[in-house]
């Protein structure tokens, strides 16, 4: 059995840039385990059996499937949204996603969701594929206006004597931003070994959400009252997701 734990922050810094790649269909805030896959009878298709568990809040952004998705709820509540239709499911519920159709999935309950989901799909194709917010064409990875989602990656560096002051604003500022209805994640992460550098890992449902973002009372009371004037260095990259090509 093999667990993959979704990684906070996906950045590298090259000299002065920074560089940001989206390796796979996934967010921070869920884990993904896979149980079994297996070839079936049928010519070219494979079940693929995965448990999910998605953090409170935690939204899964638009995707579709190569096949035909089987879902049943082992705990917590999660809401759906196919084709615009809410679709609310708890412990023990079921669900059937038809092949391609782009949906999207949030944990609405106050703790862990988990879902055991079957996917029955083509071999060889991405089991997971992100598409627009706006209708289920794929997006090309270029596009960075309309319903494309946002993601952006921040590095700050900042003296010594202010490094604790900084993650208590950073705090605030995280527990603020996960609020908005347009955040679909905003992350914090603080090195380890240099302990006044930090990273931001932040993903907007769509341009309109990142602009309110840095409209709201919080952003400009802790970000550009707070802590940029404390940085001494800030390198930071907004980019889109990699989308299958249409």
């Amino acid at each position: 059995m093999k667990t993959i734990r979704i990684v906070a922050i996906a950045a590298l810094i090259l000299g002065n840039g920074l560089a940001v790649q989206v390796a796979r269909a996934q967010l921070p805030g869920s884990k993904r385990t896979d149980l079994q896959r297996h070839d079936l009878s049928v010519q070219g298709r494979e079940v693929v059996q995965v448990r999910v568990d998605f953090d409170p809040g935690y939204v899964a952004p638009r995707h579709k499937h190569p096949g035909e998705e089987i879902i049943y709820v082992l705990e917590g509540t999660l809401e759906y949204q196919m084709e615009g239709e809410p679709v609310t499911v708890k412990a023990g519920d079921v669900l059937f996603v038809p092949a391609g159709v782009a949906h999207s999935a949030k944990n609405v309950g106050p703790t862990n969701a988990a879902e055991l989901a079957t996917y029955v799909v083509e071999r060889g194709k991405p089991l997971i594929t992100l598409v627009n917010n706006a209708g289920s064409k794929d997006v090309p990875g270029q596009y960075i206006g309309g319903q494309a989602m946002i993601i952006t990656s921040i590095h700050y560096t900042f003296a010594s004597k202010d490094a604790d002051k900084v993650e208590s604003l950073f705090r605030e500022l995280r527990d603020a931003s996960v609020k908005e209805p347009g955040v679909i994640q905003f992350e914090v992460g603080r090195s380890a070994e240099e302990p006044n550098v930090f990273a931001l890992w932040e993903v907007y449902r769509d341009k309109d959400a990142f602009e309110a973002h840095r409209a709201s009372e919080h952003f400009k009371r802790l970000v550009l009252n707070g802590i940029r004037p404390l940085a001494q260095q800030r390198n930071a990259a907004t980019v889109v997701p990699i989308y299958e090509k249409p």
